[in-house]
């Protein structure tokens, strides 16, 4: 099979493995299903609520990680394009994930619909940190 570059995009922000289901935080970094479980799971060992890694802000209904789904649909077609074949590193499909919690729910076709949900919940959050920020000045 052909070699196909990997994308920087495909690469989960933290671990910077090959994702097999990218979420978008409520920072809007994205990372695979995996590393929200590792760090959920570490952070309830020390009696803490699940947060986004980056900003530490705890999930709620409201905020959460959320699927993204038209990114898995590109990383998927990369990975039946090449093989998963990076240079000569291998990237196997399920490498990255595929023991998550969250992963195992990662499945569907993506639709515009989900990725104007999370791009609303996203902005949303963004204003909200814009408006909490004008409060503390």
């Amino acid at each position: 099979q052909k070699q196909v570059p990997l994308p920087e995009e495909y690469l989960d922000a933290i671990t910077r493995h090959i994702m097999s289901c990218p979420v978008i935080l409520p920072s809007g970094n994205i990372v695979d299903s995996s590393t929200v479980d590792k760090h959920t799971a570490a952070e309830l060992k020390w009696g803490r609520e699940s947060s986004d890694p980056f900003t530490g802000i705890p999930f709620s209904a409201e905020c959460r990680p959320l699927h993204h789904t038209t990114l898995k649909d590109r990383i998927d077609k990369w990975r039946e394009e090449c093989g998963g074949k990076v240079g000569s590193h291998s990237a196997p499909p399920g490498e990255v994930g595929s023991n998550s919690t969250l992963s195992g729910r990662c499945v569907g076709v993506a639709t515009s619909s989900k990725i104007s949900l999370s791009e609303q919940i996203l902005n949303k959050q963004a204003k909200r940190m814009r408006v909490d920020e004008d409060k503390a000045w």
